[in-house]
């Protein structure tokens, strides 16, 4: 029988059925194979899969996660090592189909994290092991080019128009803008008063934002 034909199967990841004793309890299911449990499913009320983790079977296999809304849609996964310190954790659109943000996990910190356009094209790139920050144009040209500093954004961070041109210029120390200048479509240099300088400038709370570790959702 085909994982696909019944949620309630205990499948691999490549969704082939696996063979072992099921034992089943308030419509969670646990699989135990060898006397050790693999797998592991719970539910949401309405009966839609809530939440499927793989356990690790030896030191060196990562424990794979998904969680699922209420509607049945997938909304995180997550593949780490058995400590959880390092792994791959993944966002998804409403529709579960797309990826919304990808977190790259080192040493217990996130340490670079990617955002996505729902055609799947990059939004942004921070990587915060080398201090490098990109943002794009939904149709994949380059945005912005930042640098940072202990996940602050510092130094001279360029702004680029839609015809791959430097727009602004913009000055940061310790996440906070400090000066900047406009460039028109001639290459005329203008210097921007508080409001161009707040406009234009990178948030701070748009890198927390994507340095945060993000949550599993709970079954309701």
């Amino acid at each position: 029988k085909k994982c696909a034909e019944e949620e309630t199967l205990m499948c691999d990841l490549d969704g082939n059925l696996i063979t072992g004793k099921v034992y089943s309890k308030n419509q969670d299911h646990v699989l135990v194979l060898n006397g050790e449990i693999t797998r592991f499913n719970t539910y949401h009320s309405n009966g839609k899969r809530c939440l499927t983790i793989d356990t690790p079977r030896d030191e060196n296999d990562m424990i794979s996660l998904t969680s699922y809304d209420s509607e049945g849609y997938r909304s995180v996964t997550v593949s780490a090592s058995p400590n959880l310190e390092n792994g791959i954790i993944k966002v998804y659109y409403s529709d579960g189909t797309k990826v919304l943000i990808e977190q790259h996990k080192k040493n217990k910190v996130i340490d670079n994290v990617k955002a996505y356009y729902k055609n799947g094209n990059l939004a942004a790139l921070i990587d915060f092991e080398n201090g490098i920050g990109e943002t794009y144009y939904e149709d994949g040209n380059l945005s912005e080019k930042f640098s940072l500093t202990k996940g602050k954004v510092n130094g001279v961070a360029k702004g680029y128009n839609e015809y791959g041109r430097v727009h602004y210029e913009i000055t940061y120390k310790d996440g906070k803008p400090i000066s900047g200048f406009l460039y028109d479509y001639s290459g005329k240099k203008s210097k921007m008063n508080n409001a161009q300088l707040y406009n234009n400038s990178i948030k701070e709370d748009f890198i927390s934002y994507l340095s945060k570790e993000s949550n599993i959702p709970l079954c309701d």
